[in-house]
């Protein structure tokens, strides 16, 4: 053999080999589990004709969008549909522990219902309450939700509009404030063009489901933020949180806090340096007010410098400490 062939031969094993250790890491990144809870409009309707989605994956109105929309960003995802066609928000609770036994090892959870409780005359306080105790449910078995506002429907007339509109999901958003859950802003995003967006004025058509595919994407690329109860000795206190990076390369975190949800003071800033989908995250604080009721809230901040801002918790100090203070901040992280 010619030395020229010999040396062709060897490059063809390094790429053969260098080709073939990429397409097994390829094939070995595990994709995310993603459970998608709702009524008609996650079941597909009218696309998927079946009354229930029954946990087919990727198969629906949002789902095989919202899928080649993670797959192209480096997250290839298996999205369960868990859609039911007329449930409202008591069936919703009801069922989705059942659901969630089914994915233990599930990443999330999207939930968007509520639209059928508006026939019933379910007052809108009982729809929150009924979409807290799923936010609860989820976090319990370790999955985290993300939340959407209620979409447009004009099958109801003026009425039901202004209702979502003005009734439900202001409350929505609250929910998802007061509990540091991710919020997917289903409405703002369709209400502009519905008549265009829907084949029944109820559920959307192929472009509507595909701006929801966008919008889901947009929630699941941004950091889950939750602020946790803080540790309180005397006139000391160990501020924790939890962050979920979602894809996002560098985040910084602080807290802010004070005696109003004005806050006023806030911890120095820490540089998030974990290669995890979930980090615990606590700042110690000292000498603050003894006797005094503090609010607080976790805040990360991308590298595109958008501040995402956690819920508020509220801790009370004493008249003294185990350790007498020392006014230091110190970060502690934990996967």
């Amino acid at each position: 053999m010619f030395a020229s062939d010999q040396r062709f031969t060897r490059i063809w094993k390094v790429l053969f080999a260098t080709v073939t250790v990429f397409f097994l890491v390829a094939t070995n990144i595990q994709a995310d589990e993603i459970v998608t809870f709702g009524d008609s409009i996650t079941k597909g309707t009218p696309y998927l004709e079946d009354r229930e989605g029954r946990g087919r994956i990727n198969i629906g109105g949002y789902q095989p969008e919202l899928a080649d929309l993670l797959k192209n960003s480096a997250r290839p995802s298996k999205l369960y549909n868990w859609g039911i066609a007329g449930e409202n928000t008591i069936s919703g609770y009801l069922r989705i522990d059942n659901v969630l036994a089914q994915h233990s090892q599930a990443d999330y959870v999207l939930i968007l219902e509520g639209t059928n409780d508006w026939p019933l005359d379910l007052p809108v306080s009982e729809t929150i309450d009924n979409l807290e105790i799923m936010i609860n449910r989820s976090r319990s078995v370790g999955i985290e939700p993300i939340l959407a506002t209620m979409t447009p429907a004009t099958d109801g007339g003026a009425e039901k509009m202004q209702a979502i509109n003005s009734q439900y999901n202001p409350k929505i958003r609250a929910l998802a404030k007061r509990r540091g859950v991710l919020l997917a802003e289903m409405y703002n995003a369709l209400a502009g063009s519905w008549e265009s967006l829907t084949v029944d004025g109820s559920h959307p058509n192929r472009s509507g489901y595909r701006i929801m595919a966008d919008v889901w994407h947009k929630a699941l690329s941004t950091p889950v933020v939750q602020t946790t109860q803080a540790s309180v000795d005397g006139t000391n206190a160990r501020l924790n949180g939890i962050i979920r990076p979602n894809s996002n390369t560098m985040l910084r975190y602080f807290f802010q806090y004070g005696q109003t949800a004005n806050y006023g003071l806030r911890t120095d800033t820490f540089l998030l340096e974990i290669d995890a989908k979930e980090a615990s995250v606590s700042v110690d604080i000292s000498d603050l007010l003894p006797e005094t009721t503090y609010v607080v809230r976790l805040v990360a901040v991308t590298e595109q410098n958008e501040y995402i801002e956690g819920n508020n918790i509220t801790f009370g100090t004493s008249t003294s400490s185990s350790d007498g203070g020392g006014g230091c901040f110190i970060s502690t992280i934990s996967p």
